[in-house]
């Protein structure tokens, strides 16, 4: 099984997650952000795995509480409970499957971008970051496109 590296990863980005990125951007402008500094920490000359896993955790948060606060949902600004709550009041943008996906995304992105410092580090590899990165990037894009059906199917 063969590593990727950066510039291989980047190359799979200019596709369908540069797209998501791109139009997420009028919306929701800090989860865009944050995908861009994912983004920019695997294409570093050094890339910087964990921030780049990091930075998809608070991309996923923060789509979570946009949406929340969109459509006037109250936050705790605990992850797991806010996509609980979230689940509640809108099963059809987030039905039981989605968040099962997102609560397994956010825990890779947890579990690999943490930053820990002792000798029992997991190693976490370029592998690691592309994988949280696509994921993350699926994620989002299912979130959008519910969050707008469901705008579309409340106006008519």
């Amino acid at each position: 099984f063969k590593q990727k590296t950066a510039y291989e990863i980047s190359l799979g980005l200019v596709g369908s997650e540069m797209c998501i990125r791109d139009r997420i951007m009028l919306d929701f402008k800090t989860v865009a952000e944050y995908l861009s500094d994912a983004d920019t920490c695997l294409l570093d000359e050094k890339p910087r795995i964990k921030d780049c896993l990091f930075n998809c955790r608070l991309a996923l948060e923060e789509m979570v509480y946009s949406i929340c606060s969109l459509l006037k949902i109250e936050t705790s600004r605990k992850f797991s409970l806010d996509l609980t709550n979230l689940r509640k009041n809108y099963p059809d943008i987030l039905d039981e499957g989605l968040k099962k996906l997102i609560q397994g995304v956010y825990g890779f992105l947890s579990d690999r971008g943490a930053h820990v410092y002792s000798e029992a580090e997991v190693k976490t590899s370029i592998e690691d970051a592309q994988i949280g990165l696509t994921q993350t990037y699926n994620s989002i894009s299912a979130l959008l496109e519910r969050y707008k059906r469901c705008l579309q199917k409340h106006k008519e």
